[in-house]
């Protein structure tokens, strides 16, 4: 920065930085023959305003200088805000915009989901004498979508896997056929999404050919669990009755059949016992028993009846018999008024 003073006697010269004199032999600041200043090395502390001022006994003179130093921005703080199944935000701060500053340090973070989830055996699979029908959509995706699965099965006693599919779209079922009366098998599951992959082996049994009311109970293989068949009715301590959607149907069914019961009960209780005592006839039997007779005992159910009935309205009286003669011909009368003459 220059400063270039004349005058006689020869001004004195000066500078200053945010008020304070700058250091005559800094090293990074020099101040050349000319006056002017030179700064090497030049940080963002330096920026500022500089004033040179000459000075001598006629008078005072002022040169001013504001100067801002561009420094490339310091490294940047990364911070993980939010995180999806398919996304990372991330936040950070610039301080400077001199230039392009040194990378950030590297952070790590976690989309959200996880690997799918195999359902019990008893939701995913059934079997007949000859296939097994997995229910896929009973495996839980885990907040990331199911890609595809892989099925393999092999039967017990053998070491040979046959692989049924490698890339089986998701689906509602898949059957898995060629399976032999009789015999049990080991089904192994490996299910695929964007966070990994679950590996799930189910045991089953197909029922002998010829059988009828083949009923199977599943049990998990490895941890304790055996596979059981009935040939007649289900086990009561059977897992199948602790399943929901065999209980709740059930007891709906039993809670519907007690309240139509009860309503039919407690309609036929409100209907009344006769619809008009008066037509009926009263037993003999029971006149004696209250020493009333017939009459006094149908009007006395009249009054107490809980719907009270008008009394029966009697009937019109026939008319007068006609007159007749000896042949059966009516004998009409008639009635002429009087002539009058008049003279």
């Amino acid at each position: 920065m220059a400063c270039h003073a004349v005058g006689k006697p020869e001004p004195k010269l000066t500078w200053t930085h945010a008020g304070k004199p700058v250091p005559q032999n800094g090293q990074r600041y020099s101040i050349l023959p000319d006056g002017t200043l030179r700064i090497i090395d030049t940080q963002k502390s330096d920026s500022g305003t500089y004033i040179c001022t000459a000075t001598n006994i006629h008078g005072i003179d002022r040169a001013v200088y504001s100067l801002k130093i561009l420094v490339p921005p310091s490294r940047p703080s990364l911070h993980v805000t939010e995180t999806t199944s398919s996304s990372i935000r991330l936040q950070w701060s610039i301080d400077d915009d001199g230039g392009t500053s040194d990378a950030s340090k590297e952070v790590e973070a976690r989309t959200k989901g996880r690997a799918p989830e195999a359902p019990p055996p008893f939701q995913f699979v059934t079997t007949n004498s000859s296939q097994a029908t997995l229910y896929l959509t009973q495996w839980e995706d885990g907040g990331c979508p199911i890609i595809h699965f892989q099925v393999e099965y092999r039967r017990i006693g053998l070491s040979g896997w046959t692989t049924v599919g490698s890339k089986i779209p998701p689906s509602r079922t898949y059957a898995v056929g060629g399976l032999t009366a009789g015999h049990k098998y080991q089904v192994r599951v490996k299910a695929f999404n964007a966070a990994g992959f679950t590996l799930k082996d189910y045991t089953v049994s197909t029922p002998a050919a010829g059988k009828a009311g083949f009923r199977e109970t599943y049990r998990e293989a490895g941890e304790g669990w055996n596979l059981m068949s009935k040939e007649h009715d289900l086990d009561p301590n059977s897992i199948e009755w602790k399943d929901p959607r065999i209980l709740v149907p059930g007891l709906i069914s039993i809670l519907a059949v007690m309240l139509t019961v009860v309503t039919v009960c407690i309609c036929l209780r409100k209907k009344p016992l006769g619809k008009d005592i008066g037509n009926k006839a009263i037993p003999s039997e029971m006149c004696s028993a209250h020493g009333k007779n017939k009459g006094d005992l149908a009007e006395e159910y009249q009054i107490y009846s809980p719907i009270r009935r008008l009394p029966p309205t009697p009937p019109n009286p026939p008319p007068p018999s006609e007159a007749r003669d000896s042949t059966g011909t009516a004998i009409r009368s008639f009635h002429r008024e009087p002539t009058k003459w008049r003279s």
